[in-house]
């Protein structure tokens, strides 16, 4: 087995990667990079702040999701194309569809951008080398 099967490439852990987590709908990529220490750190502050506030119970659906959001893009998605307006939705900003993203309406659509972290995350080097030769370059020219 060569070394480069069992490492990430860096460019997932540093610059973020494009991936395609809908199959049937390509024209939707992200460009995402893995969830770093500061991420889980970020996730187990909140869970632990959740335990102080509310308890077994826990934190009501909106507030996890909401978070589960804002932590998502804010650490793992650099940018993302292909999602286009509608008339309910008509901002398509990364602002909007992180918001989007933090609602109950929205929890599909956050499930594609963690699906997206998740390929980048199982990504080897192995794997993106073969991949760059089969692709193009994005169209912003990254």
């Amino acid at each position: 087995m060569k070394i480069s099967q069992a490492l990430r490439p860096m460019d997932a852990i540093e610059d973020g990667v494009w991936v395609q987590p809908v199959r049937e709908a390509p024209e939707f990529r992200v460009k995402a990079r893995i969830r770093s220490q500061k991420y889980h750190k970020r996730i187990a502050l909140r869970n632990a702040e959740w335990g102080r506030m509310y308890g077994a119970v826990g934190a009501p659906n909106d507030v996890v999701l909401r978070a589960q959001a804002t932590i998502l893009f804010e650490e793992c998605i650099i940018e993302f194309e292909g999602l286009e307006p509608c008339a309910e939705f008509p901002d398509v900003s990364m602002d909007a569809v992180k918001r989007y993203c933090g609602t109950l309406q929205g929890q599909p659509l956050y499930v594609h951008f963690l699906t997206a972290v998740e390929m980048v995350d199982g990504r080897r080097a192995a794997d993106a080398e073969e991949a760059e030769g089969n692709s193009e370059p994005s169209s912003n020219g990254s």
